[in-house]
């Protein structure tokens, strides 16, 4: 007897372990009404070739099921005694194909503390690049009242059909669908924040002309480092005839002081840090050269070799910034 109970509690901790971690990525559905309505739905994925109701994520012509599992609340509205219903009905939608299950009729009240469970067996007969699976429950008659919860799943291996969550899709897609060029970080999202793919290929192009031995992903690796390290003092420059800025430039002067050398050496890091050193005392050298009042200074800045006293002077009005 005591093996069976733990052997009964080991597969509830294995079954809310799961649970858990899939709730994490994602892959379990749980209502997302505000404010919570009178039950709480939770809709999970399972598969039928195993006893344990372990979470788990189907391939293309795998049969699995989806579990829709209803809390009934203890509140007390909207009838004296807190029950939804009369006669409600559960159903299951999504873009698959259903082999049972598909709808749930009850003909009775769901009480105060009750949980009740509804299955449906079902199948992904095509491969699509984003499948969603649903589990509702609705009244009938008075007290009306519905809610429900949605499992999203995307193709993550289309040679085996394999679907997961959807930052193991994002994660897969090629370089360019997740940068973005704008703060050179790799946080894109295709559906909230899309990448401007065709100008993250444009910068692959440009960087991979200066340096042929560097991957697509490395190339924007180099690019955004420009936003850790800084620009180089008089970089970029107008290219007039052009009308654009020679942004090629700045990843010249880089490749030059040694970034190729020390990302293969794994010493980027520590690259970035003296680039960034070096770059800010170029600055700070400019600054002080222009501001200083003395002849080499203000006279190569002004083309001249006149003595102070005949120096052009401007008066600036406003504010420098």
């Amino acid at each position: 007897m005591k093996s069976i109970a733990t052997n009964k509690m080991a597969a509830v901790w294995l079954l809310l372990v799961g649970i858990s971690m899939m709730s994490s990525q994602g892959l379990v559905g749980v209502s997302q009404d505000h404010p919570p309505g009178r039950t709480v739905p939770q809709l999970l994925l399972t598969s039928v070739r195993v006893e344990i109701s372990i979470p788990f994520i189907p391939k293309v012509g795998e049969v699995f099921e989806a579990t829709l599992t209803i809390y009934c609340k203890n509140d007390l509205e909207p009838d004296r005694l807190g029950r939804p219903g009369p006669d409600y009905k559960v159903t299951f939608e999504g873009d698959v194909e259903f082999i049972n299950g598909r709808e749930h009729i009850i003909y009775d009240y769901l009480k105060q503390g009750e949980t009740k469970r509804f299955k449906a067996k079902m199948v992904i007969k095509k491969a699509k690049e984003r499948v969603g699976i649903g589990g509702g429950i609705v009244t009938t008659k008075r007290p009306y009242f519905a809610q429900g919860a949605n499992i999203e799943m995307f193709l993550v291996d289309p040679q085996t059909g394999q679907y997961g969550t959807k930052e193991e899709y994002e994660g897969k897609l090629p370089v360019e669908h997740r940068y973005d060029p704008v703060d050179g970080s790799f946080t894109c999202s295709p559906d909230r924040n899309p990448a401007p793919v065709e100008e993250n290929r444009r910068i692959i192009k440009m960087i991979r002309d200066l340096e042929p031995r560097l991957s697509d992903s490395l190339a924007l690796l180099f690019h955004s480092d420009q936003y850790r390290v800084g620009v180089p003092k008089g970089l970029p420059k107008w290219d007039e005839e052009n009308k654009r800025w020679l942004e090629e430039e700045i990843f010249e002067y880089y490749l030059k002081d040694g970034w190729f050398e020390s990302l293969h050496a794994g010493k980027r890091e520590a690259w970035i840090i003296q680039e960034r050193e070096k770059i800010m005392k170029e600055v700070d050298k400019h600054k002080l050269n222009f501001f200083r009042d003395n002849n080499s200074s203000n006279s190569d800045y002004l083309g001249s070799n006149n003595p102070p006293k005949d120096r052009i002077t401007t008066t600036f009005i406003g504010q420098i910034c």
